[in-house]
C-alpha cells in the first residue's frame, strides 16, 4: 500500500511540474510578442516600425525597460523641407532606441549630399507611449516626430504629431518553448501510463465470488 501511495505522490509531483513548464510556456510565448505601430503625419511623414520587447515579460509587472528590439522599419518622409528630396528610412538607418517610464523613442538617421551645401545627416526621432502597456486614450495613439538637418541648416528643423496604431503583427513561442511545452505534455503522459500499470496488479489481486 505504501508503495502505491508512493506512486501516487509521484504521480501528483509529476503533474505539478508539467503545470509548471505550462507555466512557463505562457510566460516564455508572452516575451516573444512583436508590435508593429503604424503612422502617418499631416507633413507627409508615414511608415511603420516593429518591435520586439526581448527584455521583459507580458503582462509587465516588472520594471520599466530601458531598450527593446526594433525588428523592421519602412518610413517614408515625403515633406522634410525645401533642402531634401524625399527621404526613407529602414532598420539600417536606426541609431538610437530608448524607453522611459514615460516614452519610447526610436531616433533615424541617414547620410545625403545636398548640391552646394554639402554633406548632411537628416535625423528622425519618433516618440511615442510605452509599449508594452494598453492604448486606452486617443492620446495614447499618437507619434511625435521631429526632424533635423544635422546642423546643415536649423531652419530645416520641424517638430510635428502624427497619428499611430499598434497591433500586434506575431506571437509565436520560440523554440525553447516549444521544447518545454512537449515535455510538459510527455511528462503527463508518462505517468498517466506508469499509474495504469500499478493499477493492474493491486486488480488482479483482488479475490473473485466463489475462487
Amino acid at each position: 500500500m505504501s508503495s502505491f501511495g508512493g506512486g501516487l505522490m509521484k504521480s501528483r509531483l509529476a503533474l505539478g511540474v508539467a503545470g509548471l513548464l505550462c507555466v512557463g510556456v505562457t510566460v516564455a510565448e508572452a516575451s516573444t510578442v512583436t508590435w508593429r505601430i503604424d503612422f502617418s503625419s499631416s507633413r507627409g511623414g508615414s511608415g511603420f516600425f516593429e518591435v520586439d520587447p526581448t527584455n521583459f515579460v507580458i503582462p509587465a509587472t516588472a520594471a520599466h525597460p530601458t531598450t527593446f528590439s526594433v525588428v523592421a522599419a519602412d518610413i517614408n518622409i515625403t515633406d522634410p523641407g525645401w533642402l531634401y528630396e524625399p527621404l526613407h528610412y529602414t532598420l539600417d538607418n536606426l541609431l538610437v532606441t530608448n524607453c522611459s517610464p514615460s516614452e519610447c523613442s526610436l531616433t533615424f538617421r541617414t547620410l545625403v549630399v545636398v548640391p552646394n551645401f554639402g554633406t548632411a545627416h537628416p535625423q528622425l526621432q519618433l516618440n511615442f507611449d510605452k509599449i508594452w502597456i494598453d492604448w486606452t486614450s486617443a492620446d495614447q495613439q499618437k507619434i511625435n516626430m521631429s526632424f533635423t538637418d544635422g546642423g546643415l541648416l536649423t531652419s530645416q528643423n520641424w517638430f510635428l504629431v502624427g497619428d499611430a496604431k499598434r497591433t500586434v503583427e506575431s506571437a509565436v513561442p520560440e523554440p525553447s518553448t516549444w521544447a518545454m511545452m512537449i515535455l510538459g505534455f510527455a511528462g503527463i503522459g508518462f505517468m498517466a501510463c506508469r499509474r495504469r500499470n500499478r493499477a493492474a496488479p493491486v486488480a488482479a489481486l483482488i479475490v473473485q465470488p466463489g475462487s
